[in-house]
């Protein structure tokens, strides 16, 4: 198990902050390429890995402060059947077998969750910020 950055703020309450520098993304993309599924607590990597249509297994033992069912972001994708929420180790290693054995299955939820939540899977988006952050207007000094 392996943060994917530097952290920058570990809170319960606020969240996580998590820089990337050129060896992180480089890991990431290594993620991506050679792993099969994803297993996290609750991250947006969920969300890159329903991108690239990998599975996603969620971990919920009951041991945090905030459960990951709590933050909205995570209810469709739970609800919609695009991840699978492990709640003890047996969950954990069915789902894991499951998966390996069978990748496919959840492929059609995972498919339909990204089109609900992604706009644009063009590979663009960074253009697209930087244009919308070039056309706005600079504050009067």
């Amino acid at each position: 198990m392996e943060l994917a950055g530097t952290p920058k703020q570990i809170d319960s309450k606020k969240g996580w902050q998590v820089e990337m520098n050129e060896a992180d993304r480089l890991n990431v993309k290594k993620i991506f390429t050679f792993c099969d599924l994803n297993i996290n607590r609750s991250s947006t990597i969920t969300l890159d890995s329903l991108i690239f249509n990998m599975p996603v297994i969620n971990l919920d033992f009951g041991t945090s402060i905030v459960p990951i069912v709590a933050f909205p972001l995570y209810q469709p994708l739970i609800e919609g059947g695009a991840v699978r929420l492990a709640h003890n180790h047996d969950e954990l290693f069915g789902f894991v077998k499951m998966y390996l054995d069978s990748p496919s299955i959840d492929r059609e939820n995972r498919e339909k969750m990204v089109n609900e939540i992604v706009k644009f899977k063009d590979g663009l988006s960074y253009k697209k910020s930087v244009d919308f952050l070039a056309r706005m207007p600079y504050p009067e000094a």
